[in-house]
């Protein structure tokens, strides 16, 4: 997995909610597209390997 960016600097649990709320923004947004792309090979990898015991094989969705 490759990182699209770096990661935001730590935050201390001291500061108030108000001044890290973008760092952890930012943090989930990571997270998130890490967790995407994770998915998406997991995806490509699980269709591989079981496509040729398939008659069929749809799109797969992540709903």
């Amino acid at each position: 997995m490759t990182r699209a960016r770096r990661r935001p600097p730590c935050t201390s649990r001291s500061k108030p909610e108000e001044l890290t709320r973008d760092a952890r923004i930012a943090l989930g947004e990571i997270i998130g597209h890490n967790l995407e792309a994770k998915r998406e090979t997991d995806t490509r990898t699980t269709l591989e390997a079981l496509s040729p015991l398939a008659d069929t094989v749809r799109e797969p969705t992540h709903d």
